[in-house]
């Protein structure tokens, strides 16, 4: 930026000097000739410096995942006044927190572009605006333009979901699980008493034995299913493999809710605060810490509930995870990653 400011700086200066030496020249020796050498250079001036000062007015984004979780960027720029720009091409650059993605286009003569970004690999978070930047030289590049445009937007981008083809060997280790196997299993309804028929109850309940006997309808009433709950905790301290347990961590829940009541606990710097969540747009925000003591007491205070735990944690302090409660539980480490290189450097 300092750079792009310096050199717009530099070519100001020596256009007015170039002009100032023409005028100089002009003045020295008058005469037709010189005065339409100074004129044209002078008006040829105006013109290039007149037309990199176009500004942008509609600016829009649209945002496309892709199967292969890649995004496409499409932005679409106008200018405010909507005359045509007369630069040749434009260098059109899109910060999206630190990465800056670059693409260039000709713009000669139009009053609108529409820039492409494929294949973008988008840290995960929320995203709520757009910087892009512009830049581009007149046909003789002697003055720059240079212009900075926002874009307001709403999109979320979620820890990147592990492939079909490894997903599978994933989930193999916990349905070969006897125990988790046996907890899953929901209990029968439970037969709780014989009352009166309501209009509300089913035909399929009502016990007719009972019912010849007391001269009136009667059904038979049970408990509710207890549907067994599965919770599984992320447990965000820092590692070399943060982000890839966080995919695996992600991808095995969205796999579980379609089948199972699901909760989930995430442990880590969310927000600038240190914090344990339930909600899946923490998701966006967790970032990890080095402070184990207070992940530690949020960690206990999630184990005390009697759900089935599904525990995602760096292999160094699983130990101590296992400590607090051993049964009842699995724990995912880094060493059980296989969609990444991460089990070869193990």
């Amino acid at each position: 930026m300092k750079r792009l400011a310096i050199r717009k700086i530099a070519s100001y200066f020596l256009a007015i000097i170039f002009c100032l030496m023409l005028f100089i020249y002009t003045m020295a020796f008058p005469g037709n000739t010189s005065w339409f050498i100074f004129l044209f250079f002078l008006i040829l001036f105006f013109i290039l410096f007149f037309s990199t000062l176009f500004s942008w007015g509609k600016a829009e984004a649209t945002i496309h995942t892709q199967l292969d979780q890649s995004n496409n960027f499409l932005i679409h720029l106008v200018t405010k006044s909507r005359f045509p720009v007369f630069i040749p091409e434009l260098t059109i650059q899109l910060k999206v927190k630190n990465q800056v993605f670059e693409v260039v286009q000709p713009i000669f003569f139009k009053n609108k572009i529409n820039a492409e970004f494929t294949d973008l690999q988008i840290p995960r978070g929320r995203y709520q605006e757009l910087v892009v930047q512009t830049y581009g030289r007149d046909y003789f590049g002697l003055f720059l333009h240079q212009k900075r445009k926002k874009i307001a937007l709403d999109f979320d981008i979620y820890p990147k979901l592990i492939s079909v083809r490894y997903r599978q060997q994933y989930l193999q280790k916990l349905t070969s699980n006897a125990q988790l196997k046996q907890y899953l299993k929901s209990s029968p309804a439970q037969f709780h008493q014989i009352r009166e028929y309501m209009p509300q109850d089913s035909l399929k309940q009502i016990d007719w034995k009972s019912s010849y006997r007391q001269q009136k309808l009667m059904t038979k009433e049970y408990e509710k299913e207890i549907q067994p709950r599965v919770s599984l905790i992320f447990y965000g301290v820092e590692s070399l493999y943060f982000e890839e347990l966080l995919s695996l961590f992600y991808t095995l829940y969205e796999e579980l809710k379609l089948t199972n009541t699901t909760h989930i606990h995430l442990i880590g710097k969310i927000e600038e605060k240190i914090m344990k969540r339930t909600d899946e747009s923490a998701l966006l925000f967790i970032e990890p810490i080095k402070q184990l003591e207070e992940l530690l007491s949020l960690y206990q205070n999630a184990m005390a509930s009697q759900d089935y735990f599904i525990v995602f944690a760096p292999r160094e302090v699983v130990p101590s995870l296992q400590n607090i409660r051993k049964e009842q539980a699995i724990y995912f480490s880094e060493t059980e990653l296989i969609h990444t290189e991460v089990s070869k450097d193990i």
